[in-house]
């Protein structure tokens, strides 16, 4: 009987297991079903977002924090943005991978990676080599330099008035450029169409011997170079001052001195060439560098120029003749803009290679920019699902290193392609980045404005090209990212035309034109992607949204129709287990009981076990005095 009952309780037991089991895969089946629907959720939010406002707000604030990072952190060369690493680190799984760089977001940052900031690497690199392939323009003795005697003499006979006649000899006023003094003068004796003045000389705005040209990026033919010393000797780099005023100013020489302007004489010391940038100073320090040279002037001078009315009595430079003069300056150098710098006067072959070797030298930027946008993530991601497992071992450790490993490997392998894609666009992008950065800083202003936009476009077609090659999008989204290429580009350059108007209007410095600028075309750029967007003149955001949403419902129910059938076959084998058990338990119980002794062994209790394992609700002792025919004594 004891044995009876032992077979009675594994029976009942086994029972439990297998209403477990099947309890146990039921539970994991449904969160299997809102894994399914959360992933499918995760992947479709994009496509189910329509609100233009919070799309508009969100997309601006992202940019503008990546464009903040990238230009004032100097990180253009990485081709990925704080904003866009940031959201890969912080929501990476590999069920949910937004590819930003092969998405239209790409679209946006690569129009707002047409231009550096002035004080990025790149664009610092063009103007140090500029400044290091400067050239003297002047080579041969100034009494021998027929541009400089002629144009001098040119220069002061055309500033002649007031001419008249008298005892064979011409007469006539010459006047003072900066103080607005008017002189007497009269031709020479040996040549009565050749003036001269004892109190006022012609004078170069630019010093002779500072103006330089770039050996490097202008060819060095006699025809180009002359061209160049002409303009120098012409009347728009010539001044009539006084005398005394010219001999102190001398050669005046702006200097930059380890990141410190300096006004110097080239005969002073302390001068050193290499730090000599008066060719490209600015109005501002070309006016300071002559002020510096009249107000140091010796007694003499100095007291010459305050009866020229150039000095007053404390020995400053007076306002009127600071204005004036900064007046000269502005107009040869507006001058210079406009006649120097044609595009045939460029080496191309130089500018080429040089172009060429900054490309090469920023690909491993641009490597580690994608080994860090598509690498790191992933390794993230492995690293806290390892941490969150509990009781760790170091096998353990080990164990879940190989398999996340392979994860991330075989995750890297799958987006080789994009990654080759990006380090080849981004490559050239560079390379037509700083051609165009070189050609630009070279040519003069009319051309400059043209070039800026030839670069935009040549810059958009690059993109353009990164689109197509794009395997795992089709036509329709490729022409789609092509015309919002094209829009968003047109958007740049009329943006670069205005904002350059309203700089030479206000002048405004570039610290606040530049961050303004950049506002404005985030703003707008982001607007005229969210109305092609909603306008969708390729029926790619619709068809996209129907097309995508089908086919990832198709693969998230695919996915959980197999999970469901593992479990299932899982399951199944745990339930057939145990039903062997049972039936096992069973077929013991059946064998006892015809090994059962009807005359000696009381059933009762086993037949008890068996009432209450099955639920059947028999009262065994009614039961057996019906069948004995005696009546139930009922208790009171």
């Amino acid at each position: 009987m004891l044995y009876f009952r032992e077979v009675a309780f594994d029976m009942e037991k086994n029972i439990e297991e297998l209403i477990k089991t099947r309890n146990a895969i039921s539970l994991q089946q449904r969160e299997m079903f809102l894994d399914s629907i959360e992933r499918i959720n995760m992947r479709n939010r994009e496509l189910l977002t329509n609100d233009f406002g919070a799309t508009l707000a969100q997309n601006i604030s992202r940019d503008l924090a990546g464009e903040v990072v990238r230009r004032y952190f100097d990180l253009g060369d990485f081709y990925i943005t704080a904003d866009q690493l940031a959201d890969r680190f912080l929501h990476f799984s590999y069920d949910n991978d937004p590819d930003f760089l092969m998405s239209n977001e790409e679209t946006r940052k690569s129009v707002y990676n047409y231009t550096d900031s002035m004080n990025s690497g790149s664009r610092q690199k063009i103007l140090s080599d500029c400044q290091q392939f400067q050239s003297q323009l002047f080579t041969t003795n100034r009494a021998e330099d027929r541009f400089d005697i002629n144009g001098k003499k040119n220069y002061r006979n055309s500033q002649i008035e007031h001419i008249y006649e008298k005892d064979g000899k011409f007469f006539g006023t010459i006047r003072d450029e900066l103080s607005g003094r008017e002189f007497e003068t009269t031709t020479k004796p040996q040549n009565k169409h050749d003036w001269y003045s004892r109190e006022l000389q012609a004078d170069h705005i630019l010093p002779r011997e500072a103006t330089t040209y770039n050996a490097r990026y202008i060819k060095s033919s006699d025809e180009i170079l002359n061209k160049y010393r002409e303009f120098y000797n012409s009347d728009a780099n010539m001044q009539m001052m006084l005398a005394s005023a010219n001999g102190s100013k001398g050669d005046a020489r702006v200097c930059k001195v380890n990141g410190t302007i300096k006004y110097m004489n080239p005969k002073s010391k302390d001068y050193d060439p290499a730090t000599d940038i008066t060719a490209n100073a600015t109005s501002d320090q070309l006016v300071e560098a002559a002020v510096h040279q009249w107000e140091t002037a010796g007694a003499s001078a100095s007291e010459n120029m305050k009866k020229g009315g150039y000095l007053d009595e404390n020995g400053k430079v007076k306002k009127e003749v600071k204005e004036n003069y900064k007046k000269q300056v502005e107009e040869m150098l507006a001058a210079r803009s406009r006649t120097l710098g044609d595009l045939k006067d460029l080496n191309y072959q130089n500018i080429t290679s040089d172009a060429a070797k900054a490309a090469k030298k920023s690909v491993g930027k641009i490597i580690m920019g994608q080994f860090i946008y598509y690498v790191m993530p992933p390794v993230i991601f492995e690293a806290q699902q390892i941490i969150r497992k509990k009781g760790m071992s170091l096998e353990k450790f080990l164990k879940e290193l190989k398999k996340s490993s392979k994860r991330v490997i075989a995750y890297v392998k799958d987006k080789m392609s994009d990654i080759l894609i990006n380090i080849v666009g981004n490559t050239v992008h560079k390379f037509v980045k700083v051609f165009f950065d070189i050609i630009i800083e070279m040519v003069r202003t009319t051309i400059k404005r043209m070039l800026k936009i030839v670069k935009n476009l040549v810059l958009s077609l690059v993109n353009c090209c990164k689109t197509i090659m794009n395997p795992e999008t089709s036509a329709a989204q490729k022409a789609d990212s092509i015309t919002k290429i094209m829009f968003t580009t047109i958007n740049t350059i009329v943006l670069e035309i205005i904002f350059e108007y309203l700089e030479k209007q206000f002048s405004l410095p570039d610290i606040i034109m530049e961050p303004l600028q950049l506002i404005v075309t985030i703003i707008s750029t982001n607007a005229i992607m969210l109305v092609l967007d909603k306008v969708d003149l390729f029926n790619v955001r619709y068809g996209l949204l129907s097309a995508n949403i089908e086919k990832i419902f198709n693969e998230e129910n695919a996915r959980y129709v197999e999970e469901s059938k593992k479990l299932l076959a899982e399951g199944y084998q745990a339930s057939s287990h145990d039903l062997k058990l049972i039936t096992a338990n069973i077929t013991e119980i059946m064998e006892s009981m015809k090994l059962l002794d009807m005359q000696k062994d009381d059933v009762l209790e086993s037949l008890e076990n068996v009432n209450h394992l099955f639920s059947m609700g028999i009262d065994f002792e009614e039961e057996w005095y019906y069948f004995s025919g005696q009546e139930v004594a009922i208790e009171a």
